[in-house]
């Protein structure tokens, strides 16, 4: 199944469930110098040991679903939501997201985290979606409060980027019953 909008940037996207094929596209982006400024992956990433974990996720049911954006038929970013395996801790799921540096700006990432959003509160009974951002990735948290995410902390030191350490915001979009 797969969702296509368009975005207020007029962009056509079509965000779908991850496939085992994508790999080689997915893993492009995830290796781009911006990407890496912002998430947690090394430059220089190994492509088995990506591939090796992404298919851990693909055969592990539902608890991991991955999601990518195409904008004519080439693969722009991807997401994922991670539902929480303790029993009581079922409603809650972290996400992550990515966009081409190519497509920043152009409302990919708004669909992705739309979509995520949909999963989470329409399908998976999630009522709690964290995640975590560098402090200085302002677009991502402008991106995030759009979508009703506030931030509860802040993670001093919470990496080293780039010869330094840096903070990251926790983040988190909470649903009542």
């Amino acid at each position: 199944m797969s969702h296509a909008v368009t975005t207020r940037h007029g962009v056509d996207v079509v965000v779908r469930r991850y496939r085992a094929d994508d790999i080689d596209a997915v893993h492009e982006i995830l290796l781009e110098p911006a990407i890496i400024h912002g998430i947690l992956q090394l430059p220089h990433s190994s492509f088995d040991a990506r591939k090796k974990h992404f298919e851990s996720w693909l055969s592990g049911g539902n608890e991991h679903i991955m999601l990518v954006a195409e904008v004519d038929g080439t693969i722009v970013g991807g997401a994922s939501v991670h539902r929480n395996v303790r029993p009581r801790m079922q409603h809650v799921a972290a996400i992550g997201m990515n966009v081409s540096e190519a497509w920043h700006g152009k409302g990919i990432g708004g669909a992705l985290m739309d979509e995520l959003l949909r999963l989470a509160d329409n399908w998976l009974q999630i009522r709690r979606v964290e995640l975590s951002v560098f402090v200085d990735n302002e677009p991502a948290i402008g991106l995030y409060r759009s979508r009703g995410f506030e931030v509860e902390g802040t993670h001093r030191m919470f990496a080293f980027r780039d010869g330094e350490f840096v903070d990251a915001y926790t983040m988190a979009r909470v649903r009542s019953w």
